[in-house]
């Protein structure tokens, strides 16, 4: 989950955790809009950016036969992508009925509104949401949306649906669909393909587009995606490639439903069937953690927290402990010491250093007090939840991002930020624990700053300052990966130690690096840009280090 200032985290806990909504944020009476849904400015949308009105094509469908609609159509979605009709058959009186609908329910009260709340709606066909996914997202989206999923079998749970507005979503849906099979009977018509058929109805171009939002009224929009069966293939229509010998887009030879999870995955709120929706809820939204998951006596691990086989550790992937270089590092000064140390951060990017002068009493006594921080009951550990905690400082987690990975991580974490200054937030951390985690940090200290001193060293960077401790980019040494396999029979405490530098350090390669004649791999980048840019989307690894990369 992305890191954010306090003010931030009280925002996502209200909006998303307690299900209120930017309309629920509104309801209180805010002002002004709050940072977090302001885009930076290099993102806005600029007026030279927007299409005047007459530049988007309005064309009349009162006649489907007509040559010159279907010409229109197809000459609208190949040059725009994007185009109004009128005249369409849809009466203006469920339009409005609609909207109005709209009105109606986001007007009602929130504990109202928050019973459709995605994982404690009554049914999967009716969600309430808000941004895309706002647990991912560096900035927020200034909206709430909720969502019907109205194919004919789910109509069954219609008498679930809201009220207040289930009759006039209904008879929009009706009146709309005619016109929509009509506009994919042009559309393929354009292509010169005949026979149309369920599978074959989806394929054109198509276009993104940005909403300017209104700043004197609510604003109502309401969509219809239209979805083929999750066992669809999507691919080139043979129809098209008869006329051309380039083919722009492969055929996606997994079904539509995989294409849906890895699109899910990387951007938006992930659907999940019920029981995992009820499992999220309970987890992340109630702040009981994979901790008050085992608690309540579960039996097995929920398919939720399964990684699909092709993406498990296989054992012949798995390197023994004697592979791993383990380095003395009792004589810091012992040339072989340095040697070592570089040696393996080129080659491996991971070691093991013994003698280093953290005694063994420290580290057995911060693991144990995670262990107690572990113990206690829900409703303590709660207290220190991300966006609940009293300071900044602490942070209880679960998983990465919980809300946009399609399989979540089996693990909670506590963090503490422990930068001088952030001692003074001290009498607030857990008293189970924080004694422990403060001997540990203060033992450790001079020992990273040895070993950034050693890295240093191995690249012959002569002059060590608080900028230059944190710019090995582009260096010799190797940036690893690592992956945990789980302990079947018993808990698994880690402890790590990230070092961070100040949010306005610069990233790039080293002088001294690059005096060999090696060309940089990346670009100086400011740290605060890529951190914000790591925690915008879920984890993938060392893929994001491509947002540097020249």
């Amino acid at each position: 989950m992305p890191p954010r200032d306090p003010n931030s985290q009280k925002i996502i806990d209200f909006v998303v955790n307690k299900g209120n909504g930017v309309k629920g944020l509104v309801d209180t009476g805010i002002e002004t809009v709050p940072d977090l849904y302001i885009l930076p400015t290099h993102e806005r949308l600029e007026p030279n950016m927007v299409l005047p009105h007459e530049s988007i094509s309005v064309i009349d469908v009162s006649d489907w036969d007509d040559p010159v609609v279907t010409q229109s159509i197809c000459e609208a979605a190949g040059k725009w992508g994007f185009f109004q009709i009128t005249n369409h058959g849809v009466p203006l009186g469920v339009l409005h009925a609609v909207k109005e609908a709209a009105h109606r329910f986001f007007g009602l009260p929130n504990e109202e509104r928050n019973k459709y709340w995605a994982g404690n709606s009554p049914t999967d066909t009716v969600a309430l949401k808000t941004s895309f996914a706002p647990q991912q997202e560096a900035v927020l989206e200034w909206r709430d949306f909720l969502s019907f999923r109205c194919g004919p079998q789910d109509l069954e749970s219609f008498p679930s649906w809201p009220p207040v507005c289930r009759d006039e979503v209904v008879k929009y849906m009706k009146s709309a669909e005619p016109v929509i099979r009509k506009l994919l009977e042009v559309l393929l018509k354009g292509l010169n393909v005949k026979e149309i058929d369920k599978a074959r109805e989806y394929a054109y171009k198509s276009i993104e587009h940005r909403v300017v939002a209104n700043g004197s009224k609510d604003r109502v929009s309401v969509p219809i995606f239209m979805n083929p069966r999750a066992d669809a293939i999507l691919g080139p229509l043979p129809e098209v490639l008869e006329n051309t010998t380039v083919k722009a887009i492969s055929t996606v030879s997994s079904v539509l439903s995989k294409l849906c999870d890895s699109y899910i995955s990387s951007n938006q709120y992930a659907p999940r069937d019920p029981n995992s929706e009820k499992i999220i809820d309970f987890v992340v939204n109630k702040r009981n953690g994979v901790k008050g998951l085992v608690d309540a006596g579960i039996q097995t691990v929920p398919e939720l927290y399964i990684l699909p086989v092709d993406e498990r550790l296989e054992p012949n992937k798995i390197l023994t402990t004697d592979s791993i270089p383990v380095i003395d590092v009792s004589n810091w000064d012992d040339p072989v010491v340095t040697e070592s140390i570089c040696e393996a951060a080129g080659k491996w990017g991971f070691f093991q250093i013994i003698n280093h002068g953290v005694p063994l009493e420290v580290l057995d006594a911060v693991k144990e007090a995670a262990h107690r921080f572990f113990g206690l009951p829900s409703e303590e550990r709660s207290k220190y939840w991300a966006g609940n905690s009293p300071t900044e400082t602490v942070a209880l987690k679960t998983s990465f991002v919980p809300q946009a990975e399609t399989v979540l991580e089996w693990k909670d974490n506590l963090s503490f930020r422990c930068s001088p200054r952030d001692l003074e937030s001290f009498p607030l951390w857990p008293p189970v624990c924080r004694d422990e985690v403060v001997k540990y940090m203060e033992s450790a200290e001079p020992v990273i700053r040895k070993l950034l001193e050693v890295l240093l060293k191995g690249l012959k960077v002569e002059e060590i300052d608080e900028a230059r401790e944190y710019t090995l980019m582009a260096s010799p040494y190797r940036s690893i990966e690592h992956r945990v396999v789980a302990n079947g029979s018993k808990d698994r405490v880690s402890v790590p130690i990230f070092v961070n530098p100040g949010a306005d350090a610069i990233f790039g390669p080293l002088s001294e690096v690059l005096e060999s004649g090696e060309q940089p791999l990346y670009k100086e980048v400011v740290y605060s840009d890529y951190f914000k840019y790591f925690f915008s989307k879920r984890h993938e690894g060392k893929k994001t280090m491509e947002f540097a990369r020249i």
